[in-house]
């Protein structure tokens, strides 16, 4: 069933709303389907880029639907033909291969250990041979080439300059290769990463999404997900105790001891009273809320705990 007869289903059975907005892009999610033809078209040419359809860049306001047809459009691929991932799961990801690399030609070649920042950007974006090998940021563009021929991204954002310094290289390779990129983002192209530190670094990303996606727009006013009859979220739940000893009172407080949490690039997330074995973790407002963490410490927090009990919130 196409994505399109798909939504119409849906929306005849009253699962869903009917939004002209989200027919629209799934009418076009269809002819894509129809124009990829996963494993021929994406075999990368030695002499040219692979000639391949144009991917989706989709954007517009929280609960308009634009995961929700992601999901249906890589369903509608062959099995193992696409990726379906969080786009900063997707760049931890990233910045782990890089590093294997690095460690990998550091050991053959000690040399390339005391190589700046600013040369390995370089580098990358001249495609610099080192020790016989692209450079690493290629290398691992290639690697996920032949692992998937469509990359579908879910809230597509930028907000690390690690991340954002890294992107042009290896979204060049990626498409080079055939790869084809569907996105969702509550941003519009020209909106990623602006303003950001070092945002010069980032421009070439933003006209490579231009020249392989078309960008699209859902226009809705409403949270699709509300009218669910979930909370914003649509998912999830929280209880507020306005007694400490009551909120401690849920917990088994002798389970609890220091945890070290695994993040990209090699680092360690410290927390002074969490349990990875009974999925537990109690956390002070500040250390969450008011000291440096980010995306990348909330995801490993959610991978690690079922239930987060945040105690000594300012009211």
């Amino acid at each position: 069933m196409s994505i399109s007869s798909n939504l119409q289903r849906l929306v005849s059975s009253g699962a869903l709303r009917p939004s002209d907005g989200q027919m629209k892009v799934a009418m076009h999610l269809t002819r894509l389907c129809s124009a990829l033809d996963v494993g021929a078209t994406n075999t990368p040419d030695p002499s040219s880029p692979p000639r391949v359809p144009r991917g989706l860049f989709l954007h517009g306001s929280v609960g308009s639907g634009k995961s929700m047809l992601m999901n249906m459009f890589h369903s509608s691929l062959q099995s193992g033909s696409s990726r379906r991932t969080h786009f900063h799961v997707f760049m931890e990801d990233v910045h782990k291969r890089i590093r294997r690399v690095k460690e990998e030609e550091i050991a053959s070649n000690p040399e390339l250990e005391n190589r700046t920042a600013r040369q390995i950007i370089a580098d990358s974006r001249s495609g610099k041979i080192r020790g016989g090998q692209p450079d690493p940021i290629r290398r691992v563009g290639e690697e996920m080439a032949r692992e998937a021929k469509v990359l579908c991204f879910d809230e597509f954002q930028v907000t690390d300059v690690a991340d954002a310094v890294i992107l042009t290289t290896l979204f060049d390779t990626l498409f080079r290769e055939g790869v084809v990129v569907v996105a969702t983002s509550n941003r519009s192209i020209d909106s990623l990463y602006e303003g950001g530190v070092n945002e010069e670094y980032f421009k070439g990303t933003r006209e490579l999404i231009k020249n392989y996606c078309k960008e699209m727009k859902i226009d809705e006013e409403n949270d699709f997900r509300v009218d669910k009859g979930g909370d914003a979220e649509g998912q999830g739940g929280g209880y507020w105790f306005s007694d400490p000893a009551d909120l401690k009172s849920m917990i088994d407080m002798d389970s609890l001891g220091g945890v070290e949490l695994e993040l990209p690039w090699g680092r360690r997330f410290k927390l002074e009273s969490g349990s990875i074995e009974g999925r537990t973790l109690l956390v002070d407002f500040d250390t969450l809320c008011s000291s440096y963490v980010g995306s990348a410490e909330y995801r490993a927090i959610a991978l690690n705990f079922d239930e987060v009990y945040l105690e000594s919130v300012p009211v």
